[in-house]
């Protein structure tokens, strides 16, 4: 897509790529434009679908003026103005058609404000910021658990949340890399050669044993991996049982981040990345520091 004219100013928008999304904004003005789903994407003061649950059909003004979207698909049409969580006293622009989001100068950030102020405790339920030169979100995921009791086996339904920590690497790793634990199935499996999926095996015994490798580049992926310490980060994180809770989580590494999921737990589980910068983060940040620092890229 061509750059964008800014429904504010008029100016081109520029593209701002982060490790997990890539924006528009106005140099000019700083007003910024959101695609579907980029605005959940960016907001971190409460967890959920912000963009479902701002969208009513009320009548809102603000003091700027209506704006046409943007968006080239939607040439002339006027966005209308949406209340945030229909309650809040930020108020977007939106658009019907593409359902793109204008924000102003500063909404972001005013958005995370009002949005962590309507969460009990008023702490942020998510987490997106850059430490160490690395972006890490720490995000809510939302599940159903199905428990079956009784004697006729009936069945009901608890809502439950996953917390999912992401440490970005500053750069793609390239290798059409996925690295995920190896459950006891798998080496079941294993022993009674049946397993299917690709497994590659770069020579440690506990470090295979513990792990699933795949990628599109089996030599790259070993060399990599053969490196002590990168296997030692890895075998650590494993051995330590680093975890947020109370629940033994799952750790998996991809060519963009590294993510760690705990969980499901019920009720109102937080956990604040700015209070506690140790642990599973610290590690997070250490085991991308060492894929970082030993990748080279023959150019």
């Amino acid at each position: 897509m061509d750059q964008l004219i800014c429904p504010n100013c008029k100016s081109k928008m520029d593209k701002i790529k982060h490790p997990d999304i890539t924006i528009d904004q106005c140099s000019n003005c700083g007003g910024t434009f959101l695609e579907k789903g980029e605005l959940n994407s960016l907001a971190t003061g409460m967890a959920g679908d912000i963009e479902f649950c701002s969208v009513d059909q009320e009548f809102h003004t603000d003091k700027h003026p209506y704006r046409s979207c943007p968006n080239p698909s939607c040439t002339g049409k006027t966005m209308r103005k949406i209340n945030l969580l229909t309650c809040a006293d930020t108020v977007f622009d939106y658009c019907d058609r593409c359902e793109g989001f204008f924000l102003d100068k500063g909404e972001i950030q005013q958005m995370n404000i009002e949005l962590e102020q309507l969460t009990k405790g008023e702490s942020a339920e998510e987490f997106r910021e850059y430490i160490d030169g690395h972006l890490v979100r720490s995000d809510r995921i939302a599940d159903v658990r199905t428990v079956r009791s009784g004697l006729y086996g009936q069945t009901s339904a608890t809502p439950v949340d996953n917390l999912r920590i992401s440490v970005y690497f500053k750069n793609s790793l390239n290798l059409g890399l996925r690295i995920y634990s190896e459950k006891w199935t798998y080496k079941f499996v294993k022993l009674i050669g049946l397993f299917q999926k690709q497994d590659i095996q770069v020579g440690n015994e506990k470090l295979d044993s513990l792990f699933i490798i795949q990628g599109s580049n089996e030599d790259e992926i070993k060399s990599l991996l053969s490196k002590y310490e990168i296997q030692n980060q890895l075998i650590e994180f494993k051995e330590k049982n680093f975890k947020i809770y109370n629940k033994r989580g799952t750790l998996e590494i991809t060519d963009k981040r590294i993510i760690y999921t705990e969980g499901p737990y019920t009720g109102n589980v937080k956990y604040d990345v700015k209070e506690n910068r140790i642990g599973v983060v610290t590690k997070m940040l250490n085991i991308a520091n060492a894929f970082e620092s030993n990748r080279v890229v023959v150019t």
